[in-house]
């Protein structure tokens, strides 16, 4: 257990696989200046009733944040209905299959008929779901979006040209893996119906990277945050409780962690670091500084440029996208 004037090693051991710092699953990520600007577009969105897709590369973070902004949407907006759909990366092609993923997606009860029966199920709950709320806009989010076929995508245009017919209006957030969502539409579009692109595709949001001003909020508010919840333990004070009690602070290494990103060449063209990136450099920093915890602690660029190469090797979060702590 915690003790008074600090954090017992024998705690933290037991408590470490549990930390959010360390979360893949997404359950501990912060409140970013990304993920806020993430929530400015999509909540811009939702109020012009305009469909929207975010893509990029695989392990970026894009579901996790993408799962803050649609929590926090359906807090801020009153009645507010958000519906979340992920499909299937690795399945067998069927019709059948589709409609019952869905189904359970919305948490129905009845799985069992035939195919046109399930497909008629999935259509008249979601004007349930529509109807049941004073909000005359639902958003539905399909995260994995590139797996989707066009006979999906022009289900669901029949199911927002119906929704439309009752006075309902379904906006619709895709997320997929760079290129393939885009070039999957672009493939729909150009083979069958110029309309699916536009009604789905013709705009583009972004989880945006980390600068300096990013990163410096990100580390001020892992010096705050608190772990476990009402423990007054912050996440900073959990790796080096010693170091904390002294004074340390993550934000006093903003600009060590920035220029051995710098000199680790993994910025972007605009100076930006991508999210997997952060998430797992200070993973690791925070891993290997925790062994050598005193009151008086040092960071050397050594720390920084160590946790750097160690996620450039190991390579980003795979997407079941979740990775970091943004």
């Amino acid at each position: 257990m915690p003790t008074n004037d600090g954090v017992s090693d024998e705690w933290r051991k037991s408590q470490i696989l549990q930390h959010p710092l360390l979360d893949t699953t997404g359950s501990g990520s912060l409140w970013t200046i990304p993920v806020d600007d993430l929530y400015t577009d999509i909540a811009r969105c939702v109020l012009l009733r305009r469909s929207a897709f975010i893509e990029e590369t695989t392990g970026q973070g894009k579901s996790c944040a993408m799962q803050l902004v649609i929590d926090q949407l359906s807090r801020n907006l009153d009645g507010l209905v958000c519906i979340h759909f992920i499909a299937q990366t690795n399945r067998v092609p069927s019709v059948r299959a589709f409609f019952l993923e869905f189904l359970a997606a919305l948490g129905h009860e009845h799985m069992s008929g035939e195919t046109q029966k399930l497909r008629m199920r999935v259509r008249r709950k979601l004007e349930e779901v529509a109807l049941s709320t004073a909000n005359s806009v639902s958003v539905l989010w399909i995260d994995e979006a590139q797996a989707w076929t066009r006979e999906e995508f022009l289900f669901l245009r029949d199911v927002q040209n119906g929704l439309r017919d009752i006075g309902r209006e379904l906006v619709i957030f895709l997320s997929g893996e760079e290129p393939y969502l885009s070039r999957n539409m672009q493939d729909v579009s150009s083979t069958f119906s110029p309309a699916i692109n536009r009604r789905f595709a013709m705009t583009r949001v972004r989880l945006g990277g980390y600068g300096k001003e990013e990163l410096s909020d990100l580390f001020e508010q892992i010096d705050s945050a608190v772990w476990p919840e009402s423990s007054g333990i912050t996440w900073t004070q959990f790796f080096i409780p010693k170091a904390f009690q002294a004074g340390f602070r993550l934000r006093s290494e903003v600009d060590a962690c920035m220029a051995a990103l710098q000199k680790g060449n993994v910025l972007d063209r605009e100076g930006l670091c991508q999210p997997w990136l952060i998430r797992d450099v200070l993973s690791r920093f925070f891993i290997d500084v925790t062994d050598i915890d005193v009151a008086g602690l040092s960071i050397a660029a050594e720390n920084w440029t160590s946790a750097i190469q160690d996620s450039i090797g190991g390579g980003g979060a795979d997407e079941g996208d979740t990775g970091e702590p943004t």
